[in-house]
């Protein structure tokens, strides 16, 4: 991975989508997030579930070319569970490009391989979420926030439509 200047990060933001920006913010605040659980966060409005999984994979691959995210080797069901089961997370570039609007630009995170019982753990909460989500979206509610451990300690939080794990 090669890290982007400053100058770099603005230009790449200027050229992101909308949804580009909100897949982001929800790997910045779950930390780890799978390739289907980002489809059922930012890619629903596909026809098929499988379409929608194909736009996540098209949209994830984007962002991974601009080394913004990265997958682990490690897979939620194994090699053959497909492309669903990558587990997705912010590169250095990527957590820096999502703090260049914010104030304090001095945050740098260090990446390294989760343990197997921190990466169950943080899916498991982020799963939880993202069924709060699902639930109140089907019964009308709009959640307007929620923090997911340790938010205290990952401020500040970015925020897009729809609501994203923060």
């Amino acid at each position: 991975m090669t890290r982007l200047s400053k100058r770099q990060l603005q230009t790449l933001d200027s050229q992101l989508a909308d949804r580009d920006r909100a897949v982001l913010a929800s790997l910045h605040n779950c930390r780890y997030l799978t390739t289907a659980q980002l489809r059922r966060l930012h890619y629903t409005d596909s026809v098929t579930t499988r379409a929608g999984l194909r736009a996540a994979n098209r949209g994830l691959a984007k962002l991974h070319e601009h080394d913004l995210t990265v997958h682990l080797k490690r897979r939620i069901g194994g090699v053959r569970a497909g492309s669903g089961s990558l587990i997705w997370l912010l590169t250095e570039n990527g957590n820096r490009l999502l703090h260049l609007a914010a104030t304090n630009n001095t945050l740098r995170k260090r990446f390294f391989e989760p343990s197997p019982a921190f990466l169950e753990h943080t899916l498991a909460v982020s799963e939880i979420y993202l069924q709060v989500i699902e639930i109140s979206k089907k019964h009308g509610l709009k959640l307007n926030r929620c923090e997911l451990e340790p938010a205290y300690a990952r401020k500040p939080h970015f925020s897009q439509e729809p609501q994203a794990c923060g």
